[in-house]
């Protein structure tokens, strides 16, 4: 997947496809010096071609370091969850992709409703796409609890980073999951329109074309219409089927909204405990400093450190008093 544009974090890295060329560009133009140095020497062209390319290659490698930015490790390593974002983006562009193939055969077969060999395939190119659309919904919700779940020890702006990175792309998956099941949704809804129309064409050939009214002359306009009749049962049938497994995929992408309704809900039992655990830390403080307090007023009230103290004063009268007499 290192085909992605994905974008780092800001002031971390540096795009270095420019540099690259130029300097194998650089590269390739010192080789080209080195085989005819000899001429250019006695010329004395190598010597200032060889300086020029020097000299852009130090700027260029300069260039490579902002000065003026300051606290900012270049050689650090990025985290760990920068693949699972890399993996999402790319399951993101696919799902958009097959989104749009999906309501552009969806679109066509509505326009052109008919029974043969190419309709078929379509039928067969819509079923492909809508579980393959159901497969990369259930890895993108897959690798969005793999990143909630990777370096949950870490602290600060990182973790800061990647909470709002969770949070845009559980966005955009359940965007692109409300657009999916809208464009499901409209595609029975015509289906099913067609349908009655359908039906409703059959019942009128029906009793326009009653065996009793049919003459003996029109018996082949009569086979025609039969034959007209068992088609639109197939075609009925048909769309039957695909009503059958579009429901599916929709309850499958109903599955998935449970699932990203529980992964918020685990996010809420996450704040709720610590809320919990700094009300309980609070309390558990003030309670010490109440104890504290009764111990000092204990402390003060001891009737042992009051004897101790009067009778520490009262030496010191008597050291006071034998110094006086001596004197």
């Amino acid at each position: 997947m290192g085909s992605l544009s994905v974008q780092p974090p800001s002031g971390a890295m540096r795009n270095l496809t420019e540099v690259f060329v130029y300097l194998r560009n650089a590269t390739k133009q010192e080789q080209f010096f080195a085989v005819d140095f000899e001429q250019q020497q006695k010329s004395g062209k190598f010597f200032w071609k060889f300086r020029e390319v020097s000299r852009n290659f130090l700027e260029d490698t300069v260039r490579l370091i902002n000065l003026n930015e300051d606290k900012i490790a270049y050689n650090k390593t990025p985290p760990t969850w920068i693949n699972v974002i890399d993996e999402i983006n790319y399951e993101f562009t696919r799902i958009k992709s097959r989104i749009a193939a999906l309501k552009e055969i969806q679109n066509k077969k509505l326009r052109n409703p008919s029974i043969s060999d190419e309709m078929t395939s379509e039928q067969v190119k819509i079923q492909e796409l809508t579980e393959e659309i159901t497969n990369m919904f259930n890895h993108a919700r897959r690798l969005i609890r793999l990143l909630e779940d990777s370096d949950n020890v870490s602290v600060g702006a990182l973790d800061e980073i990647r909470k709002n990175v969770i949070s845009n792309m559980m966005l955009t998956l359940t965007n692109f999951l409300t657009d999916f099941r809208v464009s499901q949704s409209d595609y029975l809804r015509h289906l099913d329109s067609n349908s009655k129309l359908d039906s409703f064409l059959v019942k009128s050939d029906t009793t326009i074309f009653a065996p009793s009214e049919i003459p003996l002359v029109e018996e082949e306009q009569s086979i025609l219409q039969i034959q007209q009749i068992l088609e639109n049962e197939h075609v009925t049938k048909v769309r039957e089927m695909e009503i059958l497994k579009i429901s599916k995929s929709i309850l499958e992408m109903n599955g998935i909204f449970k699932d990203i309704a529980s992964m918020i809900v685990d996010q809420g039992t996450i704040l709720d405990r610590i809320d919990y655990n700094v009300e309980h830390s609070s309390t558990k403080i003030k309670s010490a400093l109440e104890s504290v307090q009764k111990a000092e007023k204990y402390q003060r009230g001891n009737k042992k450190m009051h004897l101790i103290v009067l009778l520490a004063g009262f030496a010191i009268f008597l050291i006071l008093l034998i110094i006086l007499t001596k004197f």
